[in-house]
């Protein structure tokens, strides 16, 4: 059938893609990634950096080949703890690859944890940059304990140094919190806690 379309002399790009192809790719597909929510009403998708999609209801091309920003585009990145970390070599030094690489608001008032001077603080994300997160930290009292300072503390961490993205800590009696089992074996993963 390709073949026949290819023979009409069509100017549009043809590419077959065979189920061994397919087969060999789903390997490398996490299987708990988080979907694009109302699939049904996007009508363009489009990706410019790894885990990262674009999406937009209506589609524009007046930009071509580069992207517009018309229809207001909402970014959408893949989370995948599994996949978030990746050791650059077996020193101890700490490469997190992609946290949110492309990063955009929608990681403002989500939980994470960062990692300063080796060890790991809960916190709410508060603003984010090209190469920074500036986030809201508790401070820890005890092992997989932490609390809110009376002094808030927000700093800049760079993207290195966020771990991962955790669900809400638990309230544990009056003032302490701790990170569910979940949240805390992707941290013991990344620092000897």
């Amino acid at each position: 059938m390709v073949d026949a379309l290819r023979s009409t002399g069509t100017t549009v790009k043809l590419y077959l893609v065979t189920e061994a192809e397919v087969e060999s790719i789903k390997n490398h597909i996490p299987t708990d990634l988080q979907p694009v929510s109302q699939t049904m009403k996007l009508h363009q998708v489009y990706t410019k950096d790894r885990n990262t999609v674009e999406v937009r209801v209506l589609s524009c091309f007046c930009k071509k080949p580069d992207i517009c920003n018309c229809f207001e585009p909402i970014s959408f990145t893949f989370v995948n703890a599994d996949s978030a970390i990746n050791f650059a070599d077996s020193s101890n030094e700490i490469c997190i690859e992609n946290f949110q690489k492309c990063v955009d608001t929608q990681l403002v008032g989500k939980w994470c944890v960062v990692i300063y001077d080796d060890v790991p603080y809960p916190g709410i994300v508060q603003d984010v940059d090209d190469d920074d997160i500036e986030v809201k930290v508790m401070h820890k009292i005890g092992v997989n304990r932490y609390f809110w300072p009376l002094l808030t503390d927000i700093l800049w961490y760079k993207h290195s140094q966020v771990v991962c993205e955790i669900s809400e800590p638990t309230l544990i009696g009056t003032r302490h919190y701790q990170l569910s089992k979940y949240d805390w074996a992707k941290v013991a993963k990344v620092v000897d806690v």
